[in-house]
């Protein structure tokens, strides 16, 4: 007589791969993605958009920092949308704002245009979809291995750098703006099916975090510790971790951090070319100090 089989092996997703792992490989894809499109890739912008719109260099700039204020003040409403809706809602939402905000900025021909698309659509749609979204995703999934899990989704900056952002500065230098950002939009597009394979939490999918294997009914004194251990490790909601001293100063040593890389990351290529290189070399140099972090 077959015995039924019970599920204490090891909690896996397709293929053998904990599906956990997918999840931080497709984060780390739409990582790349805006690190060599958006956050590194707008240095590239600035000179053309700088000339074909007969902007100051004060003027050009302007949109990046209210950008990055934008993220700043829309980061705790974007948590809290994530907290309510399904992760996926987020990630389909911001990534068609994002792709959509590239290919409209490619027919806008006013600074107020650009302006507005830039702030009002693009930044927008990175900031929900993305990053935020993302780390949710690979919070829900990861609980031992997460700082593992976490380092491996930040390499996509790095890799976006090394990747994407030379095809950026090809498709700048040998297109146009314009048609630079119509095709950015449509490979940001390209990313819907992928952020629709993830999950909000293990659970969702009957398996438990870092791949852990089900607990079966008769377990060893050390199945038994271990689990202790889990159980008891104190979780934060989000009111209680913001009346902890550690969360501000985590938030003030990011945020510090952050500060003279967000300030100077889209000057870098003008600079390179004040400097005397002429513009391919100037995105050489770029890719290959993202390669570096």
């Amino acid at each position: 007589m077959k015995q039924p089989r019970t599920q204490d092996g090891p909690s896996q997703g397709h293929g053998g791969l904990f599906y956990g792992w997918w999840i931080v490989i497709i984060g780390c894809i739409q990582d790349a993605v805006k690190g060599g499109t958006f956050n590194t890739g707008f240095s590239l912008y600035f000179l053309p958009v700088l000339t074909e719109l007969h902007l100051s260099r004060a003027a050009t700039s302007l949109p990046f920092s209210l950008a990055k204020l934008e993220s700043a003040l829309q980061g705790p409403l974007v948590g809290y949308l994530i907290d309510r809706f399904d992760l996926r809602v987020m990630l389909v939402l911001g990534t068609v704002l994002a792709g959509l905000g590239f290919v409209l900025l490619a027919f806008t021909h006013t600074y107020l245009s650009f302006l507005l698309v830039f702030m009002g659509v693009l930044s927008l749609g990175f900031q929900t979809g993305f990053n935020h979204a993302s780390m949710a995703a690979v919070n829900y999934w990861f609980y031992r291995k997460r700082g593992l899990a976490m380092s491996i989704l930040q390499t996509g900056q790095a890799i976006g750098g090394v990747v994407i952002f030379p095809l950026v500065a090809l498709a700048v230098l040998r297109l146009g703006w314009r048609h630079a950002s119509f095709l950015s939009g449509v490979v940001v597009l390209l990313m819907v099916p992928l952020v629709l394979l993830i999950r909000r939490s293990p659970e969702s999918m009957g398996l438990l975090p870092d791949g852990e294997p089900r607990v079966p009914h008769t377990q060893s004194p050390v199945t038994v510790r271990r689990t202790r251990r889990v159980q008891d490790t104190k979780e934060f909601t989000a009111w209680e971790a913001l009346r902890t001293s550690t969360f501000w100063l985590m938030a003030a040593f990011h945020g510090l951090r952050n500060l003279p890389y967000a300030g100077v990351t889209v000057h870098i290529v003008p600079l390179m070319v004040w400097k005397g290189l002429d513009e391919p070399t100037a995105a050489f140099f770029v890719g290959l100090m993202a390669f570096s972090t």
